[in-house]
């Protein structure tokens, strides 16, 4: 991370506790000297999750996503980008993938995939939401090297975003090693991890299903690396694995989140433009 990281949220059209709850996550972002910006663009949930649909890239890059809720689908919108455009923000360019929700293909921007854009490495844990070909063809757009495994918890059931296993910071990763039942899958993860330089942090299933995993690492207007988590994912993290964290960021907790924004990461998007 070169440059001090923008945080995108978005928030709620309506008035009431929910885009209260939402500035009042904001606040303590600003206070902690994280460029924000909080596009008030819908009033459903769903627009929270821009991670989902919309990803950002180096040279003014952007992709959209194919999704498979037809719900959530609803909540891409162009208007966003008229918003960032007023806040200084500009994309060149838009990379739309969203064609192939009518052939039943899907890839849901970065709980689909986790990028290591230092590095040019992507990592997909091909599931329903993640198609093989699909990312293969993002990466070959955006010139990742691709990573793919497969993932499932113990009872066979297979994970449904990679995201949910794996978190590549600088410097760290974390990973659930023991979901990726192939040896040789997860082989070639572990190795091209050590290999980018990762200390990494293995976690549990029990772990996986508590979210801990959904950290979002910025850098604040100040230079300093931040690893950003919700109270109820961080209370399952043990003290050994904090310690690793803290040896190359500073951790932030986010007390007081309605249940809505647990998963920190699912919500606020990050752009380094």
């Amino acid at each position: 991370m070169n440059q001090d990281t923008t945080v995108l949220i978005s928030n709620f059209s309506q008035a009431g506790v929910k885009k209260e709850a939402v500035q009042s996550l904001v606040d303590q972002l600003i206070s902690h000297k994280v460029h924000v910006i909080c596009c008030d663009l819908a009033e459903d949930e769903n627009a929270l999750e821009t991670r989902n649909w919309l990803t950002f890239h180096q040279k003014g890059m952007a992709a959209v996503y194919p999704l498979k809720s037809k719900n959530k689908r609803s909540s891409r919108s162009e208007v966003i980008f008229e918003k960032l455009e007023a806040a200084g923000v500009n994309v060149e360019s838009v990379v739309d993938y969203t064609q192939a929700e009518e052939e039943g293909c899907y890839l849901e921007g970065t709980r689909s995939m986790v990028l290591d854009s230092a590095n040019e490495i992507a990592y997909a844990s091909i599931s329903n939401h993640t198609d093989e070909y699909l990312f293969i063809e993002f990466c070959e757009d955006f010139e990742y090297t691709p990573i793919v495994f497969a993932s499932s918890y113990e009872a066979g059931v297979a994970v449904a975003y990679t995201s949910d296993v794996l978190f590549v910071g600088e410097g760290v990763a974390m990973i659930a090693s023991s979901c990726i039942q192939d040896k040789k899958e997860r082989k070639l993860v572990l190795n091209q991890l050590k290999k980018s330089g990762k200390e990494l942090i293995f976690i549990n299933e029990k772990q996986v299903k508590q979210g801990v995993t959904s950290i979002l690492q910025v850098k604040s207007k100040k230079g300093e690396l931040l690893f950003l988590i919700a109270e109820p994912a961080y209370v399952f993290l043990l003290e050994v694995q904090i310690n690793t964290l803290t040896k190359y960021g500073r951790i932030v907790v986010f007390t007081e989140l309605p249940s809505a924004f647990t998963n920190l990461r699912n919500f606020a998007n990050t752009i380094e433009i």
